[in-house]
């Protein structure tokens, strides 16, 4: 195979990649408004052990498919889920907020600040000290 027969389909597996990832971040997005439902349900139920289990899934599927704010989010909220500190349960109902806001945010392909959001500095305070 020619240097340029070489380049030619190391272009062409990188382009496929490219493509491959575009339609995985798609389809995160597709699902991402069921793993909020589903974090809303265990909210309520106040069963932390599947809130630890999610916001551990969210944590490391968000940078992997191009949404590291999810990782960073998730990373705070899994600690707080292991700790189960009464006084940080109305956080959890905040990050279902926060996380609808983030998927809007999403879905028009913005992106969030995280050091300029209120509930971010809320949860960097309680995860810090």
């Amino acid at each position: 195979m020619s240097e340029d027969s070489q380049a030619q389909a190391k272009k062409a597996r990188a382009e496929k990649l490219i493509q491959v990832m575009q339609e995985l971040k798609v389809e995160y997005l597709e699902k991402f408004p069921q793993k909020i439902a589903l974090l809303k349900r265990l909210t309520e139920a106040k069963d932390y052990v599947g809130l630890e289990s999610e916001y551990h899934k969210l944590k490391g599927t968000g940078k992997t498919y191009g949404f590291p704010e999810v990782s960073t989010v998730c990373e705070k909220l899994e600690r707080l889920s292991i700790e189960k500190f009464p006084q940080k349960l109305a956080i959890f109902d905040e990050a279902i907020l926060f996380l609808e806001k983030l998927n809007r945010i999403y879905q028009k392909q913005g992106s969030l600040e995280l050091a300029q959001d209120a509930f971010m500095r809320s949860l960097l305070d309680l995860t810090e000290k």
